[in-house]
């Protein structure tokens, strides 16, 4: 009933050989990942430049994880991230004011261009000899924008866990119907849903993390 019981059991029931760790952040997912026991390939992909030092540390002496300094989207080319203070909750996507209510310091305090890829575009180098894909995607409202530049690769990938918001937290991002309805599109189906973030003051819960496979 634990979260990280339920994800290693998943990985054993699924043959999960690779992880594609989407908004890497210091490389904690990945750290994690390896606590449990998962000894496959990871690939994570990081475009702030102090998170993405933090994650060229932690897997430095990890021969099987292998690390992009970009962000995933659904076209080749560059652009701007917001960076908080907390920097967990930078994204290319304006914050609105119940983010900011319920976590003063997800405060954006500056700006970086980063580089942005289409997954499809690096299919080749990051889904190699891959089998069984889990793709965690963790990317703070840019999740549409990820999965438009998957497409090609979505039939390696059986299983997708992405923080999904229930209030609105960044302009333009999707709600929990959007995302569910085009993951129910393209196959997957809702496995495990666990809470992510609440307001601290009123405990509403404001995102969760959804897990989809396709059977």
């Amino acid at each position: 009933y634990h979260p990280l019981a339920r994800r290693k059991k998943f990985f054993e029931v699924f043959g999960v050989d690779t992880v594609l760790d989407i908004g890497a952040n210091s490389g904690q997912y990945g750290l994690e990942l390896r606590e449990i026991g998962f000894s496959g390939r990871i690939v994570s992909f990081e475009p702030l430049d102090e998170a993405f030092a933090a994650l060229k540390t932690n897997a430095a002496q990890d021969e099987a994880w292998d690390i992009y300094h970009c962000a995933l989207g659904d076209s080749d080319g560059s652009g701007e991230i917001n960076i908080s203070e907390n920097l967990v909750s930078s994204s290319i996507m304006e914050m609105l004011p119940a983010h900011e209510e319920a976590a003063q310091a997800s405060s954006y305090v500056g700006q970086q261009s980063i580089d942005i890829q289409k997954l499809d575009s690096i299919r080749a180098k990051v889904c190699k000899d891959s089998k069984n894909i889990y793709a965690k995607i963790d990317v703070q409202g840019f999740e549409m924008q990820v999965l438009a530049g998957a497409q090609d690769c979505l039939d390696l990938i059986d299983t997708i866990q992405l923080e999904i918001s229930l209030t609105p937290l960044y302009e333009g991002a999707p709600d929990f119907m959007t995302l569910d309805a085009a993951l129910q599109d393209k196959g997957y189906e809702l496995i495990a849903v666990e809470p992510a973030y609440s307001d601290p003051e009123t405990a509403r819960m404001l995102q969760i993390d959804g897990t989809y496979h396709r059977y």
